[in-house]
């Protein structure tokens, strides 16, 4: 029996799943992988790929200083066969790249190969190593990868190959009542939203109709860089009906500088057929 993996979101919302009621998982408080989203080079919208074509892996990766400058590798395989298989590559590797970023968002690119060199096979496993020291050595085979010094930052994600469905659109974020605008990582207090610290208010997402095709759920994950929030995840589940609010608390950090402090939101959502988006926020954190 082939398990049908977990994919980048999805693998990563589990992951953090413990971390949240633990660590809080909804804490950038070092370099993270957050997530990723799979989509046709030819149509961004697209989730799924045929045979011979080429793919586009967005990781979403934040640290807490700011955007990392990051060297990446990867390797692609089909998904391992067994109930519950760890994610590593026991058969042919069929793709791999590697390069360097200094932005939140590393972009990757991948050929699919023809159906004949997967065997058929539905999925694709995209294994990937970060480093901010050297470039990573990755071994697919035990899926782990090591840096210059030390370990390096791993992520993994599912690239379907076979049936339809599209990404959703990138969540819209309110605080409270004000609408947040996506930004650029490099956002300032002189234009972003502003509170003073110490302060609670409520991040809120909308989920509508347009999120998601028939017989969907959706999962919102918030993270952000200071703060605390009540909880990580939201769900809009197939039974419920559109709109629907989610409400997620935050408390702004009450030890700021006088000039302000901005903190970074990140909204990622999740279909249950594989599909992903993700957001960029600032707030400025200043006293008034």
């Amino acid at each position: 029996m082939r398990r049908r993996f977990f994919s980048s979101l999805l693998a990563l919302f589990a992951f953090a799943a413990c971390e949240d009621s633990i660590h809080g998982g909804w804490l950038v408080d070092r370099p993270r992988v957050l997530g990723a989203r799979v989509s046709a080079a030819a149509d961004g919208n697209r989730a799924v790929l045929g045979p011979g074509e080429r793919a586009n892996v967005e990781w979403l990766v934040a640290a807490p200083e700011g955007p990392p400058t990051l060297s990446w590798t990867f390797a692609a395989c089909v998904t391992p066969d067994g109930l519950f298989a760890r994610p590593r590559c026991d058969g042919t590797i069929v793709a791999t790249g590697s390069g360097a970023s200094a932005s939140e968002v590393v972009s990757t690119e991948l050929l699919v190969p023809p159906a004949d060199a997967i065997a058929g096979a539905k999925e694709l496993l995209v294994l990937a190593a970060f480093c901010s020291d050297g470039a990573p050595v990755l071994d697919p085979r035990a899926f782990t990868a090591t840096c210059a010094n030390g370990d390096a930052l791993l992520a993994s994600a599912l690239l379907r190959v076979e049936g339809a469905n599209a990404n959703p659109p990138p969540p819209a974020m309110r605080l409270g009542d004000a609408p947040l605008v996506p930004d650029d990582p490099h956002a300032s207090c002189d234009v972003a939203t502003k509170i003073a610290p110490g302060t609670t208010l409520d991040f809120v997402h909308v989920f509508g109709d347009a999120l998601r095709e028939a017989d969907e759920s959706i999962t919102l994950s918030t993270i952000i860089t200071g703060g605390k929030l009540d909880r990580q995840y939201s769900t809009f589940d197939v039974e419920e009906a559109a709109p629907k609010e989610a409400r997620i608390e935050w408390k702004a950090p009450s030890d700021v500088p006088a000039t302000g402090r901005i903190v970074r939101l990140y909204a990622l959502l999740r279909d249950s057929r594989g599909g992903a988006s993700f957001a960029r926020f600032s707030v400025c954190v200043r006293p008034q």
